[in-house]
């Protein structure tokens, strides 16, 4: 790969196998086929520029040189819809980068093409409702998301399709009432988180909803233990 600088100008420009790429003009600004290579040879990146931005398909490649994402740009503006690929061919991700941050909803999927999980960014910015699934289809959890941060409702599911977990979260923990259910759908345990740890009486529950015990929580540390029943000691044998 060698690079010139035209004389007397400040245009400058690369050959490489005989093509003329990774060109910028008197102001600096990129024009027309910028490509980058892994050290050894393989093609990593290629796309064009227009005035220094990029326009139409960018393309990057793994070592292997299979596709690692392809980006297709949205006029003259810095804003492209994106497909990641795996090393192994497969869809990754499908969303919208702004400049080099997601933005919008992002898509994501397993190996064998299930939906795996929901994103919604704004400017790289965790913003919107956030969602997992199993990978049979059915949803696993749920979040709200605010300033880069679960702050809101969260909802987790068993596989099944009941629900196993409800509270609200801030700033990535609990604060509040959280419910917490048998995979029959009743419910099991229910009390209060502060500052991210359990605080004060919660009530435990069985399957048929009968009250069980009341555990007694001092920052997050269980102040009623229920001590197990000791296994009789056998007498020995004479």
């Amino acid at each position: 790969l060698l690079s010139y600088g035209i004389p007397g100008m400040a245009q400058k420009y690369s050959v490489y196998k005989g093509d003329t790429i990774n060109r910028t003009d008197a102001k600096g600004r990129k024009q027309g086929v910028w490509k980058r290579y892994y050290p050894n040879d393989t093609l990593f990146t290629q796309g064009q520029y227009k005035d220094g931005k990029a326009i139409g398909v960018f393309r990057t490649y793994h070592r292997s040189g299979n596709a690692q994402a392809v980006m297709t740009y949205r006029g003259l503006s810095e804003r492209c819809d994106a497909t990641i690929y795996s090393e192994d061919g497969y869809v990754i991700a499908k969303g919208v980068y702004q400049g080099q941050k997601k933005d919008s909803i992002w898509n994501y999927f397993s190996a064998s093409g299930m939906l795996s999980s929901v994103e919604h960014y704004q400017r790289g910015i965790k913003q919107g409702k956030w969602e997992v699934y199993y990978p049979e289809g059915n949803p696993s959890q749920t979040i709200q998301c605010n300033a880069d941060k679960k702050n809101g409702l969260y909802k987790e599911y068993f596989k099944n399709g009941k629900q196993k977990i409800e509270g609200v979260m801030k700033n990535d923990a609990f604060e509040g009432k959280v419910t917490v259910f048998h995979p029959n759908g009743a419910v099991w345990q229910t009390g209060v988180y502060k500052n991210g740890v359990k605080e004060g009486k919660w009530v435990v529950l069985d399957e048929t909803g009968k009250r069980e015990r009341d555990d007694l929580y001092e920052r997050g540390v269980l102040m009623n233990p229920v001590a197990e029943p000791e296994t009789p000691i056998a007498e020995p044998e004479k």
